[in-house]
């Protein structure tokens, strides 16, 4: 869909103003974290992967899912566990996802994490409401927030969280009350 936009696009302002653009060269562009051997050799990748995790003391199960979540950057995953505290409540593997999506991916805010990086609050509410406090306790440490940034973001992420818990039908008719 976005390839036609584009090329829509490059095509109309041709035509309109004169003025030339390349078409969309999305198609050709690798994707972040898909150097893994190809297909016949990801089972191979992810197997290798998820050893070098447990042997960072992380759990089978919790090194395969950042592996297949991570792809080919997985190393650069793995190399956050030098900050992180083992003293602290949260688990290494939360730990590594959150710094990752701050240095590489964009990430921001809670919503940012929850939502579009991990896709919890899409897909695993009750592992965004668990880590939700020390995920954003540790984000405020990195990202350097003021109180009040804090506690903004706190309640647009119980915003969000709440109305994932809250059918349509219930809001509508708390409105009318």
């Amino acid at each position: 869909m976005a390839e036609l936009v584009v090329d829509l696009l490059v095509k109309k302002f041709k035509e309109e103003e004169d003025r030339t653009f390349p078409s969309c060269l999305t198609k050709t562009l690798p994707i972040s974290g898909g150097n893994v051997g190809g297909s016949k050799n990801f089972q191979s990748f992810v197997n290798e992967k998820v050893k070098m995790g447990m042997a960072y003391g992380l759990t089978r199960k919790e090194a395969e899912k950042l592996v297949t979540r991570y792809g080919s950057n997985i190393d650069k995953v793995f190399e956050y566990r030098k900050g992180f505290d083992d003293k602290s409540d949260l688990p290494l593997y939360v730990y590594l996802q959150i710094i990752y999506s701050i240095k590489h991916e964009m990430t921001t805010k809670p919503i940012d994490f929850f939502f579009r990086r991990t896709g919890t609050l899409l897909f695993d509410i009750h592992w965004a409401k668990e880590w939700k406090d020390k995920v954003i306790d540790i984000m405020a440490s990195v990202l350097k927030w003021e109180p009040e940034q804090k506690v903004l973001y706190q309640n647009e992420l119980e915003k969000h969280l709440n109305g994932a818990n809250t059918a349509i039908d219930e809001e509508a008719d708390q409105k009318v009350s």
